[in-house]
């Protein structure tokens, strides 16, 4: 007789024991039985979903008796609730569809259309920059996790960029304290590769050939985007320490470029610079779906000294990368399936390598 449980709240849980059997637990002996659309990265992982559902019925096959309580099977197959915030903007369009498959999702913004003036489903509009918090109580009231990928765009003249930054640095501040103060287990928020770009001047003169997103390197930056991104980092450790009541637990993802790149656009210098950087920066959609789903749903995300807060650069696994990936693989299992290079292989051949530029962002040897 094997006994079925829930999950958890908003808890991944993973392949334990058995690589095929991601809901099979040797060490407990527990089935849970496959959820629909599992894998959802892209159209690689369906064959995982169908061994799931096979391997499911092969049990059954074989009499192995799955009983579970009324309540148990009712906890397994709830979604865990997400507030998105920034929903109607341009990385909200890349997640929402895996989203709305494995997330009972609440969607604000500003406004509830894209950037092509197309209405967002289900988007409420809601400003997080309010002077009363409680009228936003409610939104966060009951979520597992919050995914913050608000922001206020910047203008051209830099002492008004700083006013928005300090806007934005306000927002994550509400988003964090809420979800303290309203029992979320985590947060999950949209940073930026312009939190540690003062380190690219480094990279380019190939004084630095790899940053690495670890905790021996402080994030510097040499704008005020990129300041404020950092700061949402450091905010967001303050939650994770425990010292405001608990550990909120939250993770950082410093997006690289999540779109198509065109080298037509990127000719840049005599080093294809431009295009070189965009290069090793790429993020697919499905990479950065797969990195953001597995930030929610990583049951432990403890750094070394046991504080329940990471910073993961979003890219995918790109040959010219220069920003390390090691954290995001060894703590979540980050696994990008998408590689710049390849995706274009041609315009990268006819635009680089025909001109005799070769490797990553830097001096060309």
């Amino acid at each position: 007789m094997v006994d079925g449980m829930s999950r958890g709240r908003a808890g991944y849980g993973g392949p334990t024991g058995c690589e095929l059997l991601p809901w099979l637990r040797l060490e407990t002996f527990l089935i849970v039985p496959p959820r629909k659309n599992f894998s959802v990265y892209g159209p690689a992982h369906n064959t995982e979903q169908k061994t799931n559902i096979k391997c499911w019925h092969v049990l059954n096959s074989l009499g192995v008796a799955v009983t579970m309580q009324a309540h148990a099977w009712e906890d397994s197959m709830a979604k865990p609730k997400v507030l998105v915030t920034g929903a109607a903007g341009y990385v909200a369009a890349q997640l929402l569809p895996t989203f709305h498959e494995r997330y009972d999702c609440t969607l604000i913004d500003v406004t509830t259309t894209d950037r092509d003036g197309h209405e967002v489903p289900g988007v409420q509009r809601q400003s997080l920059l309010v002077d009363d918090l409680d009228e936003l109580r409610s939104l966060f009231a009951g979520c597992d996790a919050v995914v913050h990928l608000a922001f206020v765009r910047r203008t051209e003249d830099r002492h008004e960029q700083f006013d928005g930054e300090m806007d934005n640095i306000r927002m994550a501040y509400n988003v964090l304290r809420l979800s303290l103060e309203e029992d979320v287990r985590r947060v999950v928020v949209a940073s930026s590769n312009h939190a540690a770009d003062f380190y690219e001047h480094l990279l380019r003169s190939r004084e630095m050939d790899m940053l690495p997103a670890t905790n021996d390197i402080r994030p510097l930056s040499d704008n005020y985007y990129g300041w404020a991104k950092e700061s949402y980092e450091h905010l967001g450790f303050v939650f994770a320490t425990g010292t405001l009541g608990r550990k909120l637990e939250n993770v950082h993802i410093r997006i690289g470029a999540p779109r198509s790149l065109d080298a037509a656009t990127l000719e840049g210098d005599r080093e294809g610079f431009p295009y070189r950087r965009n290069l090793g920066a790429y993020v697919s959609p499905r990479d950065l779906t797969q990195l953001m789903v597995k930030s929610i749903e990583t049951e432990n995300i403890d750094n070394e000294w046991g504080v329940p807060w990471q910073v993961f650069y979003g890219i995918s696994d790109n040959t010219r990368s220069f920003w390390g990936l090691e954290n995001a693989r060894r703590v979540i299992g980050y696994a990008p399936e998408d590689d710049s290079e390849v995706t274009w292989a041609k315009d990268v051949y006819e635009n680089l390598t025909t001109k005799g530029v070769i490797g990553r962002v830097g001096r060309v040897p």
